[in-house]
Formats: structure tokens, C-alpha cells, sequence
């Protein structure tokens, strides 16, 4: 039928091939010219294979680093949505905050690190 499918022996030619001796030749001769003529396509198909096959381990290292790649990815992804949920979440600025934060009055005027610094040694100064 296909010339690509490979025909078994039927159970009758596997008995005849055991027991008959003439049978047993004939059939060796075919399998032999049969070989003959497909050998080149064997080898070809042979070629492919190896050309387009890895061992196991080097498909499984291959699958492997991908995995990472995009495991990788992911932990970077879920970072920064952690970061993002940890900044709070500012409304926008109304004319009300800011008359608000007009009538707001610290006890004593904030103090930069450099005047806290001067007063220290002011005192040191005095101290000695």
C-alpha cells in the first residue's frame, strides 16, 4: 500500500519462516535487497535525528534555564508589586488640605541637624 509503511510478517509467514529452510532464504534475500534500497533514506532520516536531537541532559539544562529566566522574572514582577502595596496611596491635593495645613502650629520651629549640631557645641564650649 504506502511505500513509507514497513509490512509486518503474519503469523503464517513467522510459522513458514521457522520451519522452512527455502522460505527462510527467500525471505532473507528480499529483507536484504529491501535494505539496500532504503539505506540512504535510513541514513538521512538517521542524519536528521541528530542533528535536531540533544542529549537529556542538555534538553534538561535547557528546560531548566528557561524556567529560571521566567521564575526570575516573576520574583521581579512580585517585588515590585510589594514595594508599589507598601508606598501609601496619596489623594490628590485639595484647596481643603491646604487651609488645613496652613492652621497647623508646631510648638518650636523644626531644627536642621546643623543647628543641632552648633548648639552642642555651644554648650561644650561654655561647659569647659
Amino acid at each position: 500500500d504506502d511505500p513509507n509503511t514497513i509490512a509486518l510478517d503474519s503469523a503464517e509467514d513467522v510459522k513458514r519462516r521457522q520451519s522452512d529452510p527455502m522460505f527462510r532464504a527467500e525471505k532473507q534475500e528480499e529483507d536484504a535487497a529491501k535494505k539496500q534500497r532504503l539505506a540512504p533514506h535510513l541514513k538521512e532520516l538517521q542524519k536528521k535525528k541528530d542533528l535536531g536531537s540533544t542529549s537529556d541532559y542538555d534538553a534538561h539544562k535547557l528546560l531548566k534555564r528557561k524556567f529560571r529566566e521566567q521564575h526570575g522574572l516573576f520574583t521581579d514582577r512580585q517585588k515590585e508589586e510589594e514595594q508599589a502595596r507598601k508606598r501609601p496611596r496619596l489623594l490628590p491635593e485639595r484647596e481643603e488640605d491646604r487651609d488645613a495645613a496652613k492652621k497647623v502650629a508646631f510648638s518650636h520651629a523644626p531644627t536642621s541637624l546643623a543647628d543641632r549640631l552648633r548648639k552642642t557645641k555651644k554648650k561644650s564650649q561654655w561647659d569647659s
